[in-house]
């Protein structure tokens, strides 16, 4: 087969152009982009399950970058891939990040409508440490926020929801002498609250999960296996109900991912996504419309950080497939997949020199070049993402251009549904 750039072949590997040539022959992505020109960056692309026609392939058209968390002396995207930015049925986008006004690191909230930005508001104002903000819709367009906090002298976690354009007082819904962190939240279609975290005590980490079905919290349950340190987890619930964690998991210096669901009415054994067992952490579930799964994982390996993603399919893992190919350190990716058709993953990568900045590429017509993400040739980190229903993909990072870092927002879309 011909690839659409000439130098990709003696760029990228034996290794790499098999992953590729293998996707093509499956129908899993219409036309395979790689950034060969652009600057230092985080990528996003789409791999596709169906060969798509031309006319479906329309590229997205990227809106300028925004800085969006105002006179912050500083502030930061949650870096442990839960969601910080979402997008309700509106088509309102709304994020989350912390920040440090003065001294104090806090939560601050602020959304995108028709009308344009607002904000940010404030959602904590303490003398504690408030960080790692994750942010879900519930019904009527309700936020809710869960971050991690240390008010107690331990890191607890918090909830405040925003409802009627008000935020209601935080709530400690952890409360033990424990190091509760890492809270990765989201919502099912009737409403409830499905939460994942990390519980550290002063030997181990593990995975807890509750639910809050809008009266109270259900008890916590251990998902992580017993003696084995697991950190960072990931969540998102299907439309049928069911929920799907990974988180990263040690034992005996081996990290790998591991992956549960909730079935309806009991938790499935672990699952080992990762076949490397070296050191593969930092995952990202992302469960799309048609019933399939999909995850991906930054894995080291011969100094380096390689992007892996695997999906799963009527039930069944597919396997693994390695997106990037260990010439540059890629990190910490996220993954979004909205209807099946279309899997949009992001992470930042260095491969053009020290400093990180982000570059997008989507099916395309053969020949057209990938197009930058980011206007910046400084530090770029902890990138996330949403996919809405008009097919449009929102991007939001942390971006030192300016002196300190602020957080940036970036939306894509189709020609006829571009700002």
């Amino acid at each position: 087969m011909k690839f659409p750039f000439p130098d990709v072949a003696g760029s990228r590997g034996p290794l790499f152009l098999e992953n590729v040539e293998r996707l093509l022959k499956h129908g899993r992505i219409h036309t395979w982009l790689l950034p060969l020109e652009v600057l230092p960056l985080v990528c996003v692309f789409s791999l596709s399950q169906v060969l798509m026609s031309e006319a479906r392939a329309a590229e997205l058209i990227w809106s300028k970058d925004e800085a969006i968390s105002g006179a912050l002396t500083t502030a930061s995207v949650t870096p442990n891939n839960a969601r910080s930015i979402r997008v309700d049925a509106s088509g309102v986008v709304h994020v989350v990040f912390s920040g440090t006004i003065e001294l104090y690191h806090d939560i601050f909230y602020t959304r995108l409508t028709s009308q344009g930005w607002e904000g940010p508001e404030q959602v904590t104002v303490s003398s504690s440490a408030s960080s790692t903000p994750t942010v879900a819709i519930g019904k009527g367009d309700n936020v809710y926020v869960v971050w991690s906090d240390n008010a107690g002298g331990y890191y607890d976690l918090h909830l405040s929801a925003r409802i009627n354009g008000e935020w209601t007082p935080p709530e400690n819904i952890t409360r033990d002498s424990t190091f509760s962190r890492s809270p990765a939240l989201c919502c099912s279609g009737k409403g409830v609250l499905h939460l994942a975290w990390e519980d550290r005590n002063k030997e181990i980490s593990r995975i807890l999960f509750a639910s809050f079905s809008g009266t109270k919290w259900s008890s916590p349950v251990c998902l992580s296996r017993r003696g084995h340190d697991a950190v960072a987890p990931s969540i998102d619930v299907g439309p049928d109900g069911r929920i799907h964690v990974v988180w990263t998991e040690e034992w005996k210096r081996k990290k790998r991912v591991i992956y549960r669901e909730f079935a309806g009415d009991s938790w499935k054994r672990p699952v080992q996504l990762s076949n490397r067992s070296d050191s593969c952490r930092r995952p990202c579930i992302s469960a799309d419309t048609t019933g399939g799964i999909h995850a991906v994982w930054e894995h080291y390996e011969s100094q380096s950080f390689i992007v892996c993603y695997r999906e799963r399919k009527k039930g069944k893992w597919e396997g693994e497939v390695r997106l990037t190919d260990g010439s540059s350190r890629a990190f910490r990716p996220v993954v979004e997949a909205l209807s099946g058709s279309a899997v949009h993953v992001v992470w930042y990568d260095d491969r053009w020199g020290p400093t990180e900045a982000v570059y997008c590429g989507r099916e395309r017509e053969r020949g057209e070049h990938p197009v930058p993400l980011t206007q910046s040739r400084s530090s770029t980190y902890f990138v996330t993402m949403e996919a809405a229903k008009d097919e449009s993909v929102h991007v939001v990072f942390q971006d030192k251009r300016r002196g300190n870092y602020d957080v940036y927002y970036k939306r894509g879309g189709p020609k006829e549904t571009s700002p």
